[in-house]
């Protein structure tokens, strides 16, 4: 059992990692909401991780055109799937 103090150590280690690879990068909860933003996500959303942060993903998709292309029903569908 890792205590409170390495948790934290491996949420920072994490969330550094993503926030430094070149790629965009998010994560939603079960209700489509962003929980993480790296950096590039946000430039390719064009919304800082502030203003994402609860957003639901649909409403932003829809803001960044997301829903106009081939992968987002595909992605819905993992999503609903996975859960």
């Amino acid at each position: 059992m890792h205590t409170r103090n390495e948790v934290a150590a491996i949420d920072n280690q994490l969330r550094q990692t993503l926030e430094n690879i070149s790629d965009g990068f998010f994560m939603l909860d079960h209700d489509w909401r962003f929980v993480f933003v790296n950096s590039q996500a946000e430039q390719l959303l064009q919304m800082s991780s502030e203003q994402l942060q609860g957003f639901g993903y649909a409403v932003s998709a829809a803001n960044a055109g997301a829903e106009a292309t081939s992968r987002y029903p595909n992605l819905k569908v993992l999503f609903r799937e996975s859960l």
